[in-house]
């Protein structure tokens, strides 16, 4: 039955649209302590913590999915920029793109596109700057 009602949330991950958070973690945040912090904002129906496929060590990534649209709003004014585990920075938190979506929504007419790419951490913002 628990496998029924995962594959579920994880087919319905854009009902109600807007419901599904993005969140930026130190890596060491767990999925219990991601549930136990958004948990005060409402109805969680899931938590999925991005893992790196070799080591399955966290990477920083996170999503909630909320049951209402509400709930994830409120949580993400309340939550982004907020410090969760002390001595470590603060979590940033968004709105998830609807996974069927194939392009961006638009924010006062100006398309915004987030990319996230792992680098070494050798590479300085300089170098970055020159490949780009």
């Amino acid at each position: 039955m628990e496998d029924f009602a995962s594959k579920q949330v994880t087919e319905n991950l854009d009902e109600p649209p807007n419901s599904r958070l993005f969140i930026v973690t130190c890596r060491s945040m767990s999925e219990d302590v991601i549930r136990d912090t958004f948990a005060v904002f409402g109805d969680i129906q899931a938590v999925w913590v991005v893992k790196d496929k070799q080591t399955k060590e966290s990477k920083g990534v996170s999503y909630v999915k909320f049951a209402k649209s509400s709930q994830a709003g409120l949580a993400m004014e309340e939550m982004h920029g907020k410090v969760v585990i002390e001595g470590t920075k603060p979590i940033k938190v968004f709105i998830a793109q609807s996974r069927s979506s194939g392009r961006h929504r638009d924010v006062e007419d100006e398309e915004l596109t987030r990319i996230f790419v792992m680098i070494p951490k050798t590479l300085t913002e300089d170098d970055l700057k020159e490949i780009v």
